[in-house]
């Protein structure tokens, strides 16, 4: 059934053609049903059914980097930080694509970026509960680079990133790429552990650990709109990233320099992960990320300088 009337706003500071959208290539059901995906062009029939429209690009520009981010009204705490991370970026062409939802009978539309006014901004403020397998497929529609970065609204990413990221993707003519290993902050104790999923005891769940885990997943716009994600709102990175790698070269890189910073706090959306070790506070300072201006005020704001030594 269509869901109630909504007051939607939208901030559409690059050019869009306001219509609904679907990707020209249609996959076939496959073993994603299982999952929530419904194949064929289940993105468009589930935004008509919300009554939901967005906007698509009026072209896909040759080696620009999408990034692209799904968040809340009740999460406006981070939009500050996020527009840092992305606006640092050492990548010139590049746009931000934020999709947001919102409560409208308790919340508004995240006011940092209803009131920024930048060219490479594109926000859409939802007023309804969508899942975030969803919000990332909406994001892919909306964007209009070749390339997709993610970046969650909460982790910290160094100025080069992005330039390290789709440098290492076209280097090795990937379709898409992550980390396999990454640094973690945890907020509640403020130290700083590097996992490495790989080694983590080996079972079934091993392939969603070391391919899931999408604040640094980096992908070609097109095989996204080939294979969407899961419209799911918990666990929707894995079953993606790995029907890509049945499809396409997937690449895995181990950030060594610390180009990407995982945080962990109470109201992270993703499981904390296991660390093989914990980082003194040398090291942390030594991560490029850590010289970032979106840390350098994260860390200042807080009571308790770095994270201790072990």
């Amino acid at each position: 059934m269509p869901g109630p009337p909504h007051d939607e706003r939208r901030t559409r500071t690059a050019a869009r053609d306001a219509e609904f959208c679907t990707s020209d290539t249609q996959s076939s059901k496959t073993e994603w049903d299982r999952v929530g995906y419904s194949g064929g062009t289940a993105v468009e029939r589930e935004l008509q059914k919300l009554g939901v429209g967005v906007a698509k690009p009026s072209q896909v520009h040759w080696n620009r980097v999408s990034v692209l981010t799904p968040t809340t009204a009740a999460r406006a705490a981070f939009h500050a930080q996020l527009w840092q991370c992305f606006s640092a970026q050492t990548w010139p062409n590049k746009e931000l694509v934020v999709v947001e939802t919102y409560d409208s009978t308790v919340e508004q539309p995240s006011s940092f970026f209803q009131d920024l006014k930048d060219d490479r901004l594109v926000h859409v403020a939802l007023a309804h509960d969508l899942n975030v397998g969803l919000k990332r497929n909406i994001s892919v529609l909306m964007a209009s680079g070749e390339y997709c970065v993610n970046f969650d609204d909460d982790d910290f990413y160094a100025d080069g990133y992005v330039e390290r990221m789709v440098g290492e993707l076209q280097l090795r003519g990937l379709g898409a790429l992550k980390l396999s290993a990454w640094h973690n902050y945890f907020e509640s104790t403020g130290r700083c552990g590097y996992s490495t999923p790989h080694t983590w005891k080996e079972d079934e769940e091993r392939d969603n650990n070391v391919f899931g885990y999408g604040f640094s997943y980096v992908y070609r716009r097109e095989l996204a709109l080939a294979y969407p994600y899961p419209h799911l709102d918990f666990g929707e990175d894995a079953p993606f990233m790995l029907k890509l790698r049945d499809g396409c070269r997937v690449g895995l890189m181990e950030d060594l320099e610390g180009v990407c910073l995982h945080l962990v706090h109470r109201h992270s959306s993703t499981m904390d992960p296991e660390v093989s070790r914990i980082l003194p506070q040398e090291e942390l300072e030594d991560l490029e990320v850590a010289d970032s201006q979106a840390f350098q005020h994260f860390i200042s704001s807080r009571r308790s300088w770095w994270c201790c030594d072990v």
